[in-house]
């Protein structure tokens, strides 16, 4: 028989001695649990965006352009394929036309022979981690 007095015996301590756990002691203690509710939180707050969202997803969804678009990327089609099958005629198109320029590389990189070969027959002087950019124009939608 116990007495409310007298200090009870702890697994982890002695008599009267209570051993607090740590916190990673206690998180690998209930991995499971913390598992199972993470899982369930992440579950929730998707379920929440998309409900929030379902128009738009909808739309995506729906929408045969962006399988066009991804057939499109694979069978290397251009801009103006699409606009000739009318799939983007709702978007407005233009073309930007961008001047050769230099390139500042990531570090690590360096630029081709050929590119620093151009780029001092162009009059350009070229540092350690730069390259010559050529003049392209890029199709905007």
């Amino acid at each position: 028989m116990e007495n409310k007095f007298m200090p009870k015996k702890n697994i982890i301590g002695g008599i009267g001695k209570i051993k607090e756990k740590s916190f990673f002691e206690k998180a690998k203690e209930y991995k499971m649990e913390i598992a199972i509710g993470s899982a369930i939180l992440i579950s929730v707050v998707g379920v929440v965006i998309v409900m929030k969202n379902r128009d738009s997803f909808k739309t995506l969804i729906n929408s045969s352009l962006v399988e066009e678009v991804l057939i499109g990327n694979q069978l290397d089609l251009g801009i103006s394929e699409y606009v000739s099958k009318g799939l983007v005629s709702n978007l407005p198109i233009g073309s930007i036309d961008v001047r050769e320029h230099i390139r500042n590389l990531p570090e690590g990189w360096k630029p081709s022979i050929n590119k620093i070969e151009l780029a001092e027959k162009m009059g350009y002087c070229l540092e350690e981690n730069q390259t010559l950019v050529n003049a392209y124009t890029k199709i905007v939608a």
